[in-house]
């Protein structure tokens, strides 16, 4: 087969372009055909805000409560930030110790950071996946190694930060349920359908939460957002940012979250929440999507070819323009072939428009 490889010359000197129709982006009805002959049992995508695509398989309805598995985590992080918020914990970074007294006699345990927990790189052993355990059997498992040092997915850290986030609202006579509810559900206007443990005052976050696909659909939102919701600022977009860090020992995992580093060349800003079974929340702010994807498989899902069919449009960075008066824009294609001479509808999108610029000039194309 002939590789045709095209190169183009732009000069960006424009003040805002838009990105291009989305839904030339996304393939939702191909999407929902290839989930569900894998056990999928929802599809839902929000574009802009809006309503774009919505099916359900196997007697799962818009109305029916699903276990979300692991994108619990996610909850469990921007929690953490509602926390510094609040002004319970100074930063990401303060030492767990602070709170959780015992562990300062370790010589591991006493360098560990909410950012190490929350990132699954604080050295805690995992623990056994799909057993979780109580917020006092987590404290007491043991740091294997020190902090940043490995990655140890597992459901340990998210319970140990459950525990030290209790010794924190001892002294408002509150607890973990009470504050997740205040902090952070009720202001979104999430309605959880079932949350394990969530009774007696200590909610499980390594898994454990149930919503609806329109209710966790809120949430994804707030993350488009960055933190906004209802009409108001609900955690700062910055403070938010925290739980989008790269993790320190996996550079596929955020702060709860994951994704692809936005540093790597020719990538998109794009991360998601994921649970067992295939459970998933992709948050794409760069383009306006949000997508839900719930299923009752034993067998998780390949990231990579899910995405392949969700955005098959999707053929990723062409190049960076040349300097303009205004600075560099970067080239992405939307097609689902690469373009050739006398195409009519293959779609081009800048990204990164320096602001104030005047205007994008196409000044050539080459075949090599």
């Amino acid at each position: 087969m002939r590789s045709v490889r095209w190169s183009l010359l732009f000069v960006a000197t424009c003040a805002s372009l838009a990105t291009g129709a989305t839904s030339q982006l996304v393939a939702p009805a191909s999407a929902a055909w290839w989930s569900e002959a894998r056990d999928g049992r929802a599809l839902v995508v929000y574009e802009d805000g809006k309503l774009l695509f919505e099916q359900y398989a196997g007697g799962v309805t818009r109305d029916t409560g699903f276990a979300i598995a692991s994108i619990t985590k996610s909850f469990a992080s921007v929690l953490a930030a509602c926390a510094v918020r609040d002004g319970l914990i100074r930063d990401f970074d303060e030492l767990v110790a602070d709170s959780l007294t015992e562990w300062k006699g370790d010589n591991n345990k006493s360098k560990i950071t909410y950012r190490d927990l929350l990132s699954m790189s604080s050295g805690l052993d995992g623990g056994t996946s799909f057993i979780v355990p109580t917020y006092a059997e987590a404290v007491r498992a043991a740091a294997t190694v020190p902090p940043g040092v490995r990655f140890q997915y597992g459901p340990n850290p998210y319970q140990a930060f459950g525990a030290a986030l209790e010794r924190k609202l001892a002294s408002r006579n509150q607890t973990v349920t009470d504050y997740l509810q205040t902090a952070l559900l009720a202001p979104i206007g999430i309605r959880v359908s079932a949350w394990i443990d969530a009774l007696k005052g200590q909610p499980q976050f390594p898994s454990g939460a149930a919503l609806t696909a329109p209710e966790l659909m809120k949430f994804g939102e707030f993350l488009r957002n960055r933190g906004f919701a209802n009409g108001k600022q609900l955690i700062p977009s910055d403070l938010l940012a925290e739980c989008l860090k790269v993790s320190s020992t996996n550079p596929g995992y955020r702060v709860g979250f994951y994704g692809p580093s936005p540093t790597t060349p020719g990538g998109i800003d794009m991360f998601w929440c994921a649970g067992a079974g295939g459970q998933r929340l992709y948050v794409l702010p760069e383009y306006g999507l949000t997508i839900l994807r719930y299923a009752v498989s034993t067998r998780d899902i390949d990231d990579g070819e899910f995405q392949k069919v969700l955005f098959p449009a999707w053929t990723g960075n062409i190049g960076v323009g040349c300097r303009g008066s205004r600075g560099i824009p970067r080239l992405t294609s939307y097609a689902n072939t690469v373009p050739f001479v006398g195409a009519l509808d293959y779609a081009l999108t800048i990204l990164s428009c320096p602001e104030n610029a005047i205007g994008i000039y196409l000044l050539g194309a080459s075949q090599h």
